[in-house]
């Protein structure tokens, strides 16, 4: 079995080749079976703001899928809009949005959805596409998966965020994917370089829906008075900086205890980043091995208002960049959910669990022993 990687991109056909690469080098293991984004429209929304979306023509968003599939790599569009307000996108643009969907659907293989809405507009339109459900819709229990297997074109979901250390979980949900004979269950996908926390708690049901809601509008967060809700979520982060094990991630190394688990999807962020952070972190996991910093893998929040140069200082604030990821301390941390595979986070965390914060006290000082040296 291979890991099936479907990567965030951002229309830049240099990293096609570089794909294609990718696929031929580590075929054995690993392969990019399809790429993620979008593009500015004005009725077939994405949960970004406006500014953080390439703008290109129509012409160009064609021609870049043909290169795509003459790569062998299909193409997921991320229609994933979380709120349509007071629904005129639909009662008043629906016009607008089939037009525009339909010249979507002519080149792409897949479409993302986070909108029950926007999931009925697809079906009803007829369009000739798979249909992945977004992680933005919380899709956290084996029932979720049974109510849209009653849909033949949902073929994926990307599961909740928080269900990823959930390892007793994943074993089961894995099983009935594979097993059962009385539904064909939708294949589950893991979000690996995902560190969205508030602190150390779950996102969802603090910030999380909100975000999305404010950019599916085109609220920008640039506004420097604001930059909702980023600016909080990077201030709860530096305030308890051992929030960053808490958060959901998988490293590159651990892709193969997850696929021991029955698990083989995994979907890589990154798509409104520049494309040399798409090829640094895919070919990260790719090869199965990640050495440098750990917040490395994640595009830091700040880039987003200050420009990606902002990338370095932002991961060198935090003593990871003294140890590297192949270090037990932190390749190590997964084994505490792997050999406790009922253990759920929500259940101890904040409660009678402090395993993040003592590892992250070990990491302190070996780095303070090392600054001794």
């Amino acid at each position: 079995m291979k890991a099936l990687y479907n990567v965030g991109f951002n229309w830049d056909i240099g990293l096609i080749p570089f794909f294609k690469e990718m696929n031929e080098k580590h075929k054995e293991h690993s392969q990019i079976v399809s790429v993620y984004g979008s593009i500015q429209t004005d009725y077939a929304r994405s949960a970004r703001s406006g500014s953080r979306i390439p703008n290109i023509e129509w012409y160009d968003f064609h021609k870049t899928c043909e290169l795509l599939h003459n790569a062998g790599i299909k193409i997921n569009y991320t229609l994933n809009a979380s709120c349509l307000g007071d629904l005129s996108l639909i009662t008043k643009h629906g016009g607008g949005l089939q037009k525009e969907l339909d010249i979507i659907a002519d080149s792409v293989d897949i479409i993302t959805t986070a909108h029950p809405l926007m999931l009925d507009f697809v079906l009803q339109n007829g369009l000739d596409v798979d249909i992945e459900i977004s992680t933005i819709l919380n899709v956290n229990t084996i029932g979720h998966f049974y109510w849209y297997s009653k849909i033949p074109q949902v073929k994926k979901i990307c599961l909740a965020i928080e269900r990823n250390r959930d390892i007793g979980f994943l074993q089961v949900l894995a099983d009935a994917i594979d097993n059962r004979d009385d539904v064909d269950l939708p294949e589950c996908e893991l979000i690996v370089n995902e560190f969205c926390n508030v602190g150390g708690v779950s996102c969802e049901g603090i910030y999380r829906q909100s975000c999305y809601q404010c950019h599916s509008h085109n609220v920008s967060n640039i506004d420097e008075t604001n930059k909702y809700p980023m600016s909080r979520c990077v201030f709860s982060r530096n305030a308890a900086p051992e929030s960053w094990l808490k958060a959901r991630f998988i490293l590159p190394q651990w892709i193969k205890d997850y696929m021991h688990l029955g698990i083989n999807n995994f979907k890589i962020t990154g798509r409104t980043h520049p494309s040399t952070y798409i090829r640094r972190v895919t070919e990260g996991y790719m090869s199965r091995q990640w050495d440098d910093n750990l917040l490395g893998l994640w595009a830091q929040l700040e880039t987003i208002w200050k420009g990606f140069g902002e990338q370095e200082k932002a991961v060198g604030t935090f003593p990871y960049n003294k140890i590297s990821c192949d270090d037990p301390l932190i390749d190590g941390l997964i084994d505490h959910w792997l050999q406790r595979p009922d253990f759920r986070c929500s259940d101890h965390c904040f409660n009678d669990c402090n395993f993040c914060g003592n590892r992250f006290d070990g990491i302190v000082k070996a780095v303070e022993k090392e600054g001794q040296q």
